[in-house]
């Protein structure tokens, strides 16, 4: 196992950003790329990657997780960070998922434990509540969850050809109805291939 975990750390594990097909764009991903690899700097996401790899090769199991926060105390901008999730055992993903990286889940619930003075430090105003199911609350700790569920939103989305003035050239590409609309109202020149109604995920 340490034999596995060192081979993965020498490799540097991050993440790739790569055009697949024609319709990628390698300037577009040169700057995607830029931009995760700042996140990943400033999140220290190689203790991340370094946790989840050593959960993965002793359990089977090793997660990471990304979220949103405030830059600072005194600002209303949120920056991208990955962070470690020391217990492989604190995440309960959908048992129906099949995917390997568990992609098609259709929900997540993440459990962490507190002191209780901590507890009533972070929420003031919650009132901790017993559970039937698991061990919620004991003389010394109170656990919390985290549940995280898909809903899904239907919208129209157009297939469409729109002009490039940059390249002076036409490119096919998706757009949503109302994308399509902003288009169309700024003058751009775009022509409807077909049209269809697809469900979005949300999280």
């Amino acid at each position: 196992a340490k034999q596995i975990c060192n081979d993965i750390r020498q490799a540097r594990v991050s993440i790739r950003v790569t055009p697949v097909d024609d319709k990628g764009d390698p300037e577009t991903a040169e700057i995607m790329q830029g931009i995760i690899r700042n996140i990943e700097r400033q999140s220290k996401a190689t203790d991340a990657y370094e946790m989840a790899v050593s959960n993965a090769v002793s359990s089977g199991y090793g997660w990471i997780r990304i979220r949103t926060d405030y830059c600072d105390p005194m600002s209303f901008d949120q920056e991208i960070k990955i962070e470690r999730i020391p217990n492989f055992q604190s995440v309960y993903i959908d048992p129906e998922s099949t995917t390997l990286d568990g992609s098609d889940a259709e929900y997540c619930f993440i459990f962490d434990n507190f002191s209780k003075e901590k507890f009533e430090e972070l929420y003031p105003d919650a009132m901790p509540v017993s559970v039937e199911m698991g061990d919620w609350q004991d003389d010394d700790s109170v656990r919390i969850a985290e549940h995280y569920y898909k809903e899904y939103q239907e919208r129209e989305i157009i297939q469409a050809k729109i002009f490039e003035p940059m390249t002076n050239t036409f490119k096919v590409g998706v757009v949503t109805k109302e994308e399509f609309k902003v288009l169309e109202d700024n003058g751009a020149t775009i022509e409807e291939l077909d049209r269809r109604k697809s469900m979005f995920p949300v999280i």
